[in-house]
């Protein structure tokens, strides 16, 4: 019931961004500004979502436990926000990645290109070196 849906909201998404729509329906996955972004349609009990999976990079050698144990405290202030947002390292890659869980019903193609588009910028930042880490 929901692939529809979600199909739907990436043939228009892909529409926006000009990248190849079956591509991105097949795949669910986005390069833009050399960051990488998994996005995929999940299921619950309840209802379904989808979750955007956006490839920040490796965490900085010096100081990686420091970056680690901050990236947990970012996870908690998270808690509070609207959506379902949290830091993880991927185990296939120990790449930083940030995942979003937004409820598919809710979720808008307006809101969703606003949301890469900001994520993109962060995880440049990431890249850069502009986030305190604490190491």
């Amino acid at each position: 019931m929901s692939q529809p849906i979600y199909e739907s909201l990436l043939q228009v998404l892909a529409e926006r961004l000009s990248v190849d729509a079956a591509e991105l329906i097949s795949s669910g996955v986005l390069e833009i500004d050399g960051v990488a972004i998994q996005l995929q349609c999940r299921e619950t009990e309840s209802e379904p979502f989808v979750l955007m999976i956006v490839h920040f990079g490796e965490i900085p050698w010096r100081g990686r436990d420091a970056a680690a144990r901050r990236l947990l405290e970012v996870n908690l202030d998270l808690v509070d926000s609207e959506l379902c947002t949290y830091f993880a390292i991927d185990p296939a890659t120990g790449e930083v990645v940030l995942c979003i869980r937004a409820m598919l019903l809710d979720l808008s193609v307006d809101y969703l290109q606003s949301a890469i588009s900001a994520v993109v910028g962060q995880a440049a930042s990431w890249r850069r070196g502009e986030y305190d880490l604490g190491a």
